[in-house]
């Protein structure tokens, strides 16, 4: 159809008809939103973490990468690795319960990392 339109009327056209276009062309309209939802929708691994990037290919056929190499590739920025606070207390308290000595011995070189401030 001609200016992307999605349907036609042809004059004069009874009421019911009317209504039944109408209806079709929303239901198509919401389809499409739904439609596009879901292509917004990151699929992540739930065991492993990465991800599936679809872009450029059919839906579901997509490359699954490392959740880094992702936000290389997409967002273009560097990841680094560190420990939010939660996760440093959690390390440092393995730490402290595997290696009670650690802070009196050559193990604190390895974890310089792990630092809570109280």
């Amino acid at each position: 159809m001609r200016l992307n339109a999605d349907d036609y009327l042809l004059k004069p056209c009874e009421d019911e008809e009317m209504y039944f276009r109408v209806a079709s062309c929303l239901e198509k309209l919401e389809l499409k939103r739904k439609l596009k939802l879901y292509e917004d929708i990151l699929p992540i691994c739930c065991v492993c973490k990465k991800i599936r990037d679809d872009a450029g290919r059919e839906q579901g056929t997509g490359e699954w990468m490392t959740v880094e190499k992702f936000i290389g590739e997409k967002a273009k920025l560097t990841i680094t690795s560190s420990y939010c606070p939660e996760c440093a207390k959690k390390m440092e308290e393995k730490i402290d319960k595997e290696f009670p000595d650690w802070l009196n011995s050559t193990y604190h070189i390895l974890y310089p990392i792990i630092s809570i401030k109280t």
